[in-house]
């Protein structure tokens, strides 16, 4: 048989089971919440005094250091084909230097 005061002991034990059970859900969940708050906070705060960027790290989109590269080639390829021409000139003026007259 079942003891009396055992099943009123049982009972008692597992309503503040209960309770407890629900005042630690209830607390995890205010914890989430403030800790949701709090990210919340720190991520509009942090948004707002945004620091303004250095001169060095502004982007600068043009074409001139493009330009600037190509009529550096273009350069060097005038200057390879002048090179070219002054030794064909050279080569010419040395068979004339070796002739007799």
């Amino acid at each position: 048989m079942v003891d009396p005061m055992g099943i009123a002991d049982a009972i008692s034990k597992t309503e503040l089971v209960g309770k407890m059970k629900q005042k630690q859900k209830a607390a995890s969940e205010m914890e989430q919440r403030q800790a949701i708050s709090t990210v919340k906070q720190k991520i509009t705060t942090d948004a707002e005094r945004a620091k303004e960027t250095i001169e060095s790290d502004h982007v600068v989109i043009s074409r001139e250091p493009q330009e600037q590269r190509e009529k550096k080639k273009d350069k060097r390829a005038k200057g390879r084909s002048m090179a070219n021409t002054r030794e064909d000139d050279d080569a010419a003026a040395g068979e004339h230097l070796d002739m007799t007259i």
